[in-house]
């Protein structure tokens, strides 16, 4: 049922038709595919910016002498220092454009499917406070600098070692690589992923209570990310659906949402799970439980014990 007054939907009166769960959940996912391609399209941008700076690097100590003793180490310092320096720059500037649009993405998930059933919440639901998402942006930005920190100091004291001739040449040289692999980009990625979706969570939590306030009867669903190394505990918690002020119970652990800042970083980092809006009145057009692909029961010997468990 709407209410002309408001426009709001007021359920349980009434389900919503056929035609309105097809506009909502398209709108949905929509936006849930854009949340995603931002994610996607920010770790990109860095992980170029980080091939740029181990390209310079790794050319810098291609172009040196093999023997250690004619290493010359200031020059190689200040050429990773250069490299890695403008590469926190960069991402620093990627990085807080990515967040205002996955905040946005957070407000657009709520509204916008809400909007596509004639819904409209703009003007009727307080504003939320940006204040925690200036303080998230300042978090990420900070975990990126630190990033580029890490790495010159790791790298400078690789380098180090050579020229005192502790570690060859070419020892060096691999673990350098390894290095900016794994404590560059794969490190950079798993910083990304984790605050940009949650970001995206904590403005979804926010417009809901507001979205509340204004009137409009809703519940909030944890659903798994569909990851093959996921947290067991997160897979079973797939489709538990609560009040909009109250926390999940993921594996004993209360969290308001995916990546809730206030959870142990056991429960978070790398954590891909996402919150659906349960709006009261709509029958939803999937199922409360993600099924398992076949990919993820081949691979996994814990989804496949969960999986039986769920017979």
């Amino acid at each position: 049922m709407y209410s002309p007054s408001h426009n709001l939907y007021l359920g349980p009166q009434a389900a919503m038709d056929s035609k309105d769960s097809k506009k909502y959940s398209a709108a949905e996912r929509q936006i849930l595919k854009n949340g995603i391609g931002i994610q996607k399209d920010t770790v990109a941008t860095v992980t170029a910016y980080l091939q740029t700076a181990e390209q310079k690097i790794t050319d810098a100590l291609a172009a040196t002498p093999s023997d250690w003793q004619a290493w010359y180490l200031p020059q190689l310092q200040t050429t990773v220092r250069s490299a890695l320096n403008e590469m926190a720059t960069q991402s620093i500037g990627t990085v807080n454009n990515a967040a205002g649009l996955a905040w946005q993405n957070g407000i657009d998930y709520i509204d916008k499917p809400l909007d596509a059933i004639g819904i409209n919440i703009v003007g009727l639901a307080p504003q939320i406070d940006v204040s925690r998402l200036m303080a998230m942006r300042s978090f990420m930005t900070d975990r990126i600098q630190n990033l580029s920190d890490e790495l010159i100091n790791k790298i400078n004291a690789q380098l180090g070692l050579v020229a005192i001739g502790a570690q060859s040449p070419t020892a060096a040289i691999d673990d350098i690589a390894t290095l900016l692999e794994k404590g560059g980009r794969s490190r950079a990625n798993t910083i990304l992923r984790t605050e940009l979706g949650r970001i995206t969570e904590v403005a979804k939590q926010l417009r809901r209570e507001s979205s509340v306030k204004a009137g409009v009867q809703m519940q909030k669903q944890w659903r798994r990310s569909g990851k093959i190394h996921s947290r067991i505990s997160h897979d079973a918690a797939d489709g538990q659906t609560v009040d909009v002020d109250k926390p999940f119970l993921i594996g004993g652990v209360r969290l308001m949402y995916p990546r809730d800042p206030a959870a142990p970083a056991s429960e978070t980092v790398n954590c891909g799970c996402w919150t659906k809006t349960v709006v009261k009145g709509f029958v939803p057009r999937h199922p409360n439980k993600k099924p398992f692909s076949q990919l993820e029961l081949n691979q996994s010997a814990q989804k496949r014990l969960v999986a039986e468990g769920l017979k």
